[in-house]
Formats: structure tokens, sequence, C-alpha cells
């Protein structure tokens, strides 16, 4: 297992502390402390001690856990809110093709059905004072466009 780097600060140079860099931004160590009342000779000595801060920083990464947790549900909340949302857009668009195809339809129904109407007022009408030989003509045409429907 490799061992963070050992890094000194400004302010662990004033505390006369040598600290090592963990993972954990909230878990330190203190791996040496300068002795200033060292040997006889009257050199620093390094007195080891370790510190473990881990209650702040279990606190901290659960608090920030549960914040991405709460985040991630609310990002599901929405995507399921706009997925239902799409739906109902959708839904309610297909609907209303479906209305207009049916108003089209009903429409061009009616108009053929007025165009019919139209065209045999206008036979009988036409062919109350023609000829017999006129009559023959329009009613041999009358019988062409009923073929054609």
């Amino acid at each position: 297992m490799k061992t963070a780097p050992i890094t000194t600060t400004k302010y662990a140079k004033r505390r006369n502390c040598i600290w090592r860099a963990a993972r954990n931004p909230f878990s330190f160590t203190v791996v040496g402390k300068f002795v200033k009342d060292g040997d006889e000779d009257g050199s620093p000595t390094i007195q080891e001690t370790r510190v473990e801060n881990q209650s702040l920083g279990e606190g901290s990464i659960h608090r920030a856990m549960e914040r991405n947790k709460a985040r991630r549900l609310k990002e599901k909340g929405k995507a399921k809110d706009d997925y239902a949302a799409q739906h109902e857009v959708a839904a309610s668009l297909q609907l209303m093709t479906e209305q207009n195809v049916f108003v089209v339809e009903e429409r061009n129904s009616r108009h053929k059905e007025r165009a019919k109407q139209m065209d045999d007022r206008n036979m009988q009408r036409d062919a109350l004072d023609y000829t017999p030989m006129s009559k023959a003509y329009f009613v041999r045409k009358k019988r062409e466009i009923m073929t054609r429907r």
C-alpha cells in the first residue's frame, strides 16, 4: 500500500508538525512533531505521534452522500415528471390528430352529399323544359355521372 507524500505547510511549520496528506480531505495524520528540547547536543528530535480525525470526515462524507442521494432522487423525479409530461403531450397530439381526421372526413362527406343534391336539383329543373331529345341526352349524362360515383 502506497503512503501519501509528506507535506509541510506554513501552518504545519509554525506548529512544528509534518502532515501526511491523505485521500480523504477530512482525515489527517500528524506523522511527527519537532521537539525543541531534543538530544543532549541540542539538535531537535522528531517525536512520533498519530492523530486521526475520522469523526469530522465521516460526518461530512455522510452529509455529502445524503446530499448526492437527495439530488439523484430529485433528478429521477424530474425525469419521471418530464417523461409523464412528454407522454401526456404525445397522447393529446394523437387525440387532436384523430379528431382532425374525423372532422375532415365528415366535412368531405357533407360536401359530396351537398354536391350530389345540387346536381340532382339542377338536372330536374333543367329537364322540365327540354325537348324529348334533350331529355334523352341529360338522362344519359345523369347515368354517366351516377356510374362514376
